[in-house]
């Protein structure tokens, strides 16, 4: 079964950092996208030999100029750029580029105004 892709377009719907965490399955990654979309993943994801997600992967891959793919592991939630009004920031940002994706190691996500 293919991990699940869902999408948060409406501020009300934006989750808490707990609820990101229980959706991707453990430590949550942030991948900032062109359009100031955000996603969120599991950062063990690929450790943990999770299922591609096909549905996120053809996404992130949308915004790609170059034949290397990246693909999106274990379930994924994107916060819409309009959505994104109250509850992530990072500590060591991620961010996708038309070159590929742009991460510093030990990516954390936390609640806006937490230590």
């Amino acid at each position: 079964m293919e991990p699940e892709f869902k999408i948060i377009h409406a501020a009300a719907d934006e989750p808490t950092i707990l609820r990101a965490q229980e959706f991707v399955g453990g430590p949550v990654e942030g991948l900032e996208m062109p359009n100031g979309d955000y996603l969120l993943v599991n950062h063990e994801a690929f450790e943990m030999a999770l299922a591609v997600n096909l549905a996120a992967t053809a996404y992130v891959n949308g915004f790609r100029e170059h034949v290397n793919k990246d693909l999106v592991q274990g379930p994924a939630l994107l916060v819409k750029r309009k959505a994104r009004q109250k509850v992530f920031t990072l500590s060591h940002p991620g961010a996708i580029t038309p070159k590929g994706v742009d991460r510093l190691p030990a990516c954390v996500i936390r609640e806006r105004g937490a230590p």
